[in-house]
């Protein structure tokens, strides 16, 4: 007899548990944002002439629940961050593209990149220019002159979701021609 009752209670607890519930705030989960909400989306680097992805390092990252919870976060200094990663060795004036796996976390594309470069003996770090044409992939420019060179890289999503990352990462500017 118990079981007859067991088997039924059993199933509905189980089921129970499976059914979207309330997130840590008390609000409805939504299966669609919930993913998103928790994801971080890697970023690589790619250097032109040898065209291998080089992970960097994930500062810090915020999704906001609405637009008028803003993240406002304020990132390390990116010496800090990335000086335990693999060297990466460019060359000058290289594109060094930036790739990220947002589509893989179902998220849509960034709209907006920033990045600072932090230089030889630099205590402030200077924004360099983003290249972004059409759909592929934005791309800096290494400088002209050698040396280890460190990036902050400022990602925002202000449009169809609302969040920011920041990532650091360094590479070193060979001394030829």
């Amino acid at each position: 007899m118990i079981r007859f009752i067991a088997i039924p209670l059993l199933s509905f607890l189980v089921l129970l548990g499976c059914t979207p519930g309330e997130d840590q705030d008390g609000e409805k989960e939504n299966s669609n944002t919930s993913t998103w909400k928790s994801s971080t989306v890697d970023l690589n680097v790619i250097p032109e002439n040898d065209n291998t992805a080089y992970m960097t390092r994930l500062d810090k990252f915020c999704w906001e629940k609405d637009r008028e919870e803003a993240c406002n976060l304020s990132p390390r200094d990116p010496r800090d961050i990335a000086e335990d990663l693999p060297p990466i060795l460019v060359s000058k004036n290289e594109e060094i593209g930036l790739q990220h796996d947002y589509l893989t976390q179902d998220l849509p594309e960034p709209d907006h990149y920033t990045v600072t470069q932090f230089g030889p003996g630099d205590e402030e770090g200077i924004q360099v220019e983003v290249i972004k044409e059409g759909k592929e992939r934005p791309k800096i420019l290494a400088p002209k002159e050698p040396g280890k060179y460190y990036y902050l890289v400022h990602i925002e999503w202000t449009e169809e979701e609302v969040g920011e990352a920041y990532y650091a990462f360094y590479f070193t500017v060979r001394n030829d021609s």
